[in-house]
């Protein structure tokens, strides 16, 4: 079994929980990251596959723990279409995790 090459992400605007670092470089290996910081304090492995992501942010997926709904569908809907269709929409501004939640409805 053939290990995989690391991935390195250089020259990002990284988003860390104390700061942003301009200029970041983030290193993964075996689908994990390895290290992080700027880019003069990271060594980066010779293997790596290096990937230039000048000018864009790099940030951490984010959990949202109160989700009643989005796109249009709503928990309430109680269907896997509309869970679907809200994981998407959520997922398009970098969620990676859900936990739906109800919320009643008020009718007038």
């Amino acid at each position: 079994m053939s290990e995989k090459k690391p991935l390195v992400f250089k020259n990002a605007k990284i988003i860390t929980p104390i700061r942003v670092i301009d200029n970041g470089v983030l290193v993964v290996k075996e689908g994990k990251i390895s290290s992080v910081g700027p880019r003069n304090e990271i060594k980066v492995p010779k293997n790596a596959k290096e990937i230039d992501i000048t000018g864009k942010y790099l940030a951490s997926g984010f959990i949202d723990i109160h989700l009643p709904g989005g796109g249009g569908a709503d928990t309430m809907d109680a269907t896997q279409k509309a869970m679907e269709k809200l994981s998407v929409v959520h997922a398009r501004g970098g969620v990676t995790s859900i936990l739906p939640t109800t919320q009643p409805r008020i009718y007038s």
